[in-house]
């Protein structure tokens, strides 16, 4: 980090990071691509966190123990009352392999409801 930039903590940088991906994940929806819809016509995003769980149960970044909880319904909440029109779908991926299965999934349903 360079004396210009400033106290950039990471808290803030990961803060940054999920106000990115929220904006990164409205893009297609607001693109126009094809996306779920729940009954009441709302589009859904799904939020995916990878990590290995909830709380970190082996020594990992931060540390071993680390609860993600409080931070992952905080950034819910804050994408439910920001984007009311969205229906924001949580997911837990325990790894890369995981996630990829959530988004092979996703890609799949994505493709039916396009060919209605």
């Amino acid at each position: 980090m360079n004396s210009n930039s400033g106290n950039y903590s990471r808290r803030r940088f990961i803060s940054s990071c999920m106000a990115c991906g929220a904006c990164m994940a409205l893009a297609p929806v607001t693109l126009g691509s094809a996306s779920f819809t729940s009954a009441d016509n709302k589009k859904k995003i799904r939020v995916v966190y990878s990590l290995h769980g909830e709380v970190q149960d082996r020594p990992d970044w931060p540390n071993k123990g680390f609860d993600f909880r409080p931070g992952m319904e905080h950034f819910n909440s804050v994408l439910k009352k920001e984007f009311p029109t969205f229906t924001f779908i949580p997911t837990l991926a325990t790894g890369k392999e995981d996630a990829g299965k959530i988004l092979s999934l996703d890609k799949i349903r994505t493709a039916i409801l396009s060919s209605r």
